[in-house]
């Protein structure tokens, strides 16, 4: 019976240790995919990131340049009237071009959002193939 007793323990911690080896495995393979995930999502968003910043400066630098001119226009105008209308006419220019481009950086923000969670998705996408299966 002793004989028996320690086989079977022997058994049960060898099985048991792979079963540890095995889960090792898994842990450093998923650590992998998840560093290359992360990787992938850098590259990918820091160029989207890069252009809605451009954007964006883009915007207050058109905006800013437009305020000088219209300030510039108020300071010569004839009287208080026209100096009201340089400035409504610059208000409703800088609104036009803010609600316009505010659509194309809503659109550009999607757009980064969705490419820097795609290496996620597929991921996990993946990972529930393989518990799956």
């Amino acid at each position: 019976m002793t004989t028996r007793k320690t086989t079977d323990a022997k058994t049960a911690t060898a099985d048991a240790f792979k079963l540890a080896q095995d889960a090792t495995e898994k842990f450093n393979v998923l650590g992998k995919d998840m560093t290359a995930a992360i990787e992938e999502a850098r590259k990918a968003s820091a160029e989207r990131a890069v252009a809605l910043s451009n954007t964006a400066l883009d915007i207050a630098q058109a905006n800013l340049n437009d305020g000088f001119e219209a300030a510039r226009a108020a300071m010569e105008a004839k009287d208080v009237r026209e100096a009201f209308e340089i400035q409504t006419a610059y208000f409703r220019t800088v609104f036009d071009r803010t609600a316009g481009e505010g659509r194309k950086l809503t659109e550009m923000t999607n757009d980064f959002v969705r490419t820097s969670a795609e290496p996620f998705t597929k991921l996990a996408a993946e990972l529930r193939a393989k518990t799956a299966a």
